[in-house]
């Protein structure tokens, strides 16, 4: 394989590896501000009109279980990563 040809094919796995990192932070960034409207919204709907109202409170919970799995499946890939380099 001629050296540009090569030099580009790797700067485009670089570039394909940054975008996927990026989109699994924004991912658990999105996680993260959802997360928190929800507990706010179950808190105003439970001051303002007095009821213990659920759908809020078991969303934020969905959005808390879904950031920890997204969190657990990042740091599992990482590891997955490193072993396979120092396997190389």
């Amino acid at each position: 394989m001629p050296k540009d040809v090569q030099k580009d094919y790797i700067l485009a796995l670089r570039y394909d590896n940054v975008m996927k990192k990026r989109r699994e932070l924004k991912t658990l960034l999105w996680l993260v501000v959802l997360f928190i409207v929800s507990i706010i919204v179950h808190s105003a709907v439970h001051k303002f009109f007095k009821i213990e109202e659920p759908f809020f409170f078991l969303l934020a919970l969905l959005f808390a279980l879904a950031f920890a799995f997204v969190l657990l499946y990042i740091v599992i890939r990482f590891i997955i990563k490193r072993i396979r380099k120092r396997v190389r």
